[in-house]
C-alpha cells in the first residue's frame, strides 16, 4: 500500500473496501527493456489506428493523421504574435494582457508516448511549453498480471526525455477503472504512481481525469477530496453547491469517493477546474479523430445556426482561422491526444515526419493502372507540406473497405473520377465520399454506403468500366461521373494513350469511343497491351479552362457521346445519374499558390460553360464544388501547398456540395 498519508483513511473506508472485496495496489516490475516497450507501441498503435484497414478492428477503427500536421498546428499557433504558450502548472500563474492569449496545450497521452516525444520535440523547436499527462493504466506504462501491476519502468528515460525539451509532465489519472472492473484500491494506485514518477526526477504537481462520466458513473477526479460532487462537468458553471458524494455506483460497480488529499500529495492542480473557474475566458478545442477538433466556437454555431451540412467536427485549417478571431485576455485550451498524430507505416518504426511510397500497377481486375492492391501508399507532397499515410484496398483503389449493407433500406452511391476523387494526398476519412455518407447517415434515417472508384488521369471514357464492373455487387441508387476541365487528355484517343502508354487499338480495358452514331465500347486486349504498351507522354492538348477551348468543337462532340452512353448505361440500371466537376484547371497550374483569383475565376466560368453544354445534351444535373472553393469563407485554402489535389477543406465543400444534391435528389422523387 501507498506510504503518503494523502490517502484518507477511516474505519468505514476500510469496512467498505473489505465488503466490496478490494484488492490492495500491489506493483513489481515488468522488466521489459525500454526497446521492447517501443516496439510494443509502434506495433499496437498501427494495428489499432494505422491507415491499413486489414489490421486491428478494420474499417471500423480510428485512423489517425501525420507529425507533419501536428507541426503545421505549433508552427501556426507559435507564428501568432497574441500567442504565449504555458504549460498546465503555470497557467494560474499568467498575467494576461488584453489582447493577448495564453495558450494551453494537454496531451492526453493514452495510448502512444513514442508520437509524444516527436511532439515534444516539435514544441522545444518553436519554444512552446505544453503539458503531457501520463495515463498509469495505459499498456506502455504497465500490465496487471493476476491482481499485480507490473510496471515498465524504463519507460521513466522516454519520460524525462519529454520532460527535458521543456514540457510538464502531469498524471493521467484512472483510479475509477481500477476500483470499478479490477477491484483494486484505485487511490493506492495514484498515490504510488505519482510518488514513483518523482523518484524518477520527474516533476509532477498536477492530474486531470482519463474518461469520462458515463463510463464510470461520475468523473475520475472525484477520488480527490472536495471534487466528489456529482453535477461537476466540463461545462459546468452552476453557482449552486452540491453535495459530497462518498461513493459511486455504476451499472453495479462500486468506488469510493473524495478520499485523496491532493495537498498532502504535492498537487497543485487538477486540469478540468480551470473550465469550471469564472475569471478568465476559456475556449476550448480537443482531438477527436484525423483533423476533426471538437471546437466550442463551432458548437456554438451549430447550435445557433443548425446545418445539416456541417459535420460536428472541424478540422485544423478551421481551427487555426477561428483562433486568429479569439478576443484578448482569454485562455486557449487544446486537448492534443498524441495518438491522433501517430500514423506509422510499418508494425516497427516510429511516426514518419515525411514518407514517400508510391507502387502503382496494371490492375488485374480493372485492367487499367491503379494502386498495388492491399499495400501501403504514402504521400508527402512537393515541399512536405502534407504528408499522408493510406492504404490500398483490394481493388487497388483508396477508399474504406466496407462492405455493401445488406438493407434494403440502405442508399447505396459510386463515385467515380480521377485524381482529386482518388485522394491521394488526404487521409481517406477525410475524403469526400466518407465525408458524404457521414453526413447522410446522420441526415437520414437509412444505412449508407458511398463507394469511390477513382485514380489520377482518369477520365469518363475509361472509368465507365468500373460503373460497369462494380454495378451489379454495389447496385447504386445514386452514381457521381466525375468530370473535369482535362477531360480531352483523360478521356479521348490518342490523349489518354499516349499518357498512359498504352497502345490506341490494344487497351488493357474497356473503354468507351466516339463514332459517327454515337459511342461503343472498345473490348479490351490485356495480353497485347502488356506488351505493346511503351513510354508514357504528356500530350499537349487544351484544359476546358483554357481561351481556346472554343475551338475544339470535334473534342467536345466526343466527349459528349461518351457522356451520353454512360448516363444511359447508369439510367438501365435503375440509378440516378448527376454529373461532378472533379478537376477545373489543376492539372495546368489554376489553383497553385500564386494564381490570380481572377484567372482562376474566369478559369471556372469557361469550363462551367462547357461542362454545362455536355450535361444538358444528356439531361444531367452539375454538382460543381469548384463554385463553393471560389466562395468558401475567408477565402479557406481549399487545395494543398502545390495546388495539385484538394486538402481536407476541399473534400469538405465537395462533400457539402454532394449532399446538397442528393438530398434534394431524395426529396424530388419521394
Amino acid at each position: 500500500m501507498a506510504s503518503s498519508t494523502a490517502i484518507l483513511n477511516s474505519d468505514t473506508l476500510q469496512s467498505q473496501l473489505k465488503k466490496h472485496r478490494i484488492q490492495p495496489y500491489r506493483v513489481e516490475e515488468s522488466g521489459l527493456s525500454l526497446h521492447t516497450c517501443i516496439r510494443q507501441v509502434n506495433s499496437n498503435n498501427f494495428q489499432g489506428y494505422g491507415a491499413d484497414y486489414t489490421q486491428g478492428s478494420g474499417a471500423n477503427k480510428i485512423v489517425v493523421g501525420c507529425l507533419q500536421q501536428y507541426y503545421e498546428l505549433i508552427k501556426a499557433l507559435a507564428s501568432n504574435p497574441r500567442i504565449r504558450f504555458a504549460p498546465h502548472c503555470d497557467l494560474r500563474d499568467q498575467t494576461i494582457g488584453s489582447d493577448e492569449i495564453i495558450c494551453s496545450i494537454r496531451h492526453d497521452v493514452d495510448a502512444d508516448p513514442r508520437v509524444s516525444l516527436a511532439e515534444a520535440e516539435i514544441e522545444a523547436e518553436f519554444n512552446a511549453s505544453t503539458t503531457y499527462f501520463m495515463l498509469h493504466t495505459a499498456p506502455y506504462y504497465g500490465t496487471f498480471h493476476k491482481g499485480v501491476f507490473r510496471r515498465n519502468s524504463c519507460m521513466a528515460v522516454l519520460y524525462r526525455q519529454i520532460q527535458d525539451l521543456g514540457q510538464e509532465i502531469a498524471l493521467h489519472t484512472d483510479p475509477l477503472e481500477l476500483f470499478q472492473n479490477l477491484k483494486i484500491n484505485g487511490a493506492e494506485a495514484v498515490v504510488t504512481e505519482i510518488e514513483w514518477l518523482r523518484s524518477q526526477g520527474i516533476r509532477i504537481v498536477g492530474s486531470v481525469a482519463h474518461n469520462s462520466a458515463p463510463i464510470y458513473g461520475i468523473e475520475n477526479y472525484a477520488i480527490f477530496q472536495g471534487r466528489n460532487k456529482h453535477n461537476i462537468g466540463l461545462e459546468s458553471k452552476s453557482e449552486v453547491e452540491s453535495a459530497l458524494l462518498e461513493e459511486v455506483i455504476h451499472e453495479g460497480r462500486w468506488a469510493p469517493l473524495g478520499i485523496i488529499d491532493e495537498q498532502q500529495l504535492g498537487l497543485q492542480y487538477e486540469g478540468n477546474e480551470f473550465f469550471h473557474q469564472r475569471d478568465v475566458r476559456v475556449e476550448y478545442g480537443a482531438t477527436r479523430g484525423v483533423n476533426r477538433w471538437r471546437w466550442n466556437q463551432h458548437n456554438r454555431r451549430l447550435k445557433e445556426h443548425p446545418d445539416p451540412r456541417e459535420d460536428l467536427f472541424i478540422d485544423q485549417t478551421r481551427l487555426l482561422r477561428d483562433i486568429q478571431s479569439i478576443p484578448g485576455g482569454c485562455w486557449l485550451i487544446l486537448n492534443v491526444h498524441p495518438l491522433y498524430y501517430g500514423a506509422r507505416h510499418n508494425t516497427t518504426t516510429a511516426p514518419p515526419m515525411h514518407i514517400d511510397s508510391i507502387s502503382i500497377e496494371t490492375n488485374a481486375l480493372k485492367g487499367w493502372d491503379t494502386y498495388q492492391p492491399n499495400t501501403l501508399q504514402a504521400s508527402s507532397g512537393n515541399n512536405h507540406d502534407a504528408q499522408v499515410i493510406n492504404f490500398s484496398d483490394e481493388f487497388g483503389m483508396l477508399d474504406a473497405p466496407c462492405p455493401c449493407p445488406n438493407d434494403n433500406k440502405a442508399l447505396n452511391i459510386m463515385f467515380l473520377g480521377g485524381k482529386n476523387l482518388d485522394g491521394c494526398r488526404t487521409p481517406i476519412p477525410e475524403h469526400c465520399g466518407q465525408q458524404l455518407q457521414r453526413l447522410l447517415t446522420r441526415q437520414l434515417d437509412r444505412p449508407v454506403w458511398c463507394r469511390t472508384l477513382a485514380f489520377p488521369s482518369m477520365g469518363l471514357s475509361r472509368h465507365f468500366d468500373w460503373f460497369v464492373q462494380h454495378q451489379p455487387t454495389i447496385k447504386p441508387h445514386i452514381v457521381f461521373i466525375g468530370i473535369g476541365a482535362d477531360e480531352f487528355a483523360t478521356s479521348l484517343l490518342p490523349y489518354w494513350s499516349l499518357q498512359s502508354g498504352f497502345d490506341q487499338t490494344y487497351p488493357p480495358a474497356r473503354y468507351l469511343n466516339a463514332t459517327s452514331q454515337g459511342a461503343e465500347i472498345v473490348p479490351a486486349s490485356p495480353m497485347q497491351a502488356a506488351i505493346r504498351r511503351s513510354r508514357s507522354q504528356s500530350p499537349s492538348v487544351a484544359s476546358l479552362t483554357d481561351e481556346t477551348v472554343t475551338t475544339h468543337t470535334k473534342e467536345l462532340e466526343q466527349l459528349s457521346k461518351c457522356l451520353h452512353y454512360y448516363v444511359s448505361t447508369i439510367r438501365e440500371a435503375q440509378a440516378i445519374p448527376l454529373l461532378f466537376i472533379n478537376e477545373c484547371g489543376e492539372s495546368v497550374g489554376s489553383w497553385s499558390n500564386d494564381a490570380d483569383p481572377e484567372f482562376q475565376r474566369a478559369g471556372h466560368t469557361r469550363a462551367l460553360l462547357h461542362i454545362k453544354e455536355l450535361a444538358n445534351q444528356s439531361d444531367l444535373e452539375i454538382i460543381d464544388p469548384y463554385q463553393a472553393f471560389l466562395d468558401s469563407e475567408n477565402q479557406l485554402p481549399c487545395h494543398v501547398a502545390d495546388g495539385s489535389q484538394w486538402n481536407a477543406t476541399g473534400h469538405r465543400l465537395a462533400a457539402r456540395a454532394a449532399f446538397d444534391a442528393v438530398t434534394a435528389t431524395l426529396t424530388s422523387k419521394s
